[in-house]
């Protein structure tokens, strides 16, 4: 009884890059709307900037946590 390919195969594994590209998208993602929030404050809504900023905060910590465990998965994976 052998590892599943995942693990026997990294590098053939589609889901590697899916996981680096959906962090640079939730990272885009928060910037968009930090400018949004800051447009937004400018013109005085104050609703739609807090809105706004508060998704571009769980986006970015969304982010870092998504990193963190990759980071962690690839430095396991090396071991």
């Amino acid at each position: 009884m052998g590892l599943p390919a995942f693990f026997r195969y990294p590098a053939e594994m589609p889901g590697l890059r899916l996981r680096r590209d959906v962090v640079g998208n939730l990272l885009h993602y928060a910037v968009v709307f930090l400018v949004v929030a800051l447009i937004a404050a400018f013109l005085g809504f104050g609703g739609v900037a807090g809105t706004a900023i508060e998704g571009a905060r769980i986006l970015f910590w969304v982010a870092i946590v998504l990193f963190i465990v990759s980071l962690v998965a690839g430095l396991i994976r090396r071991a």
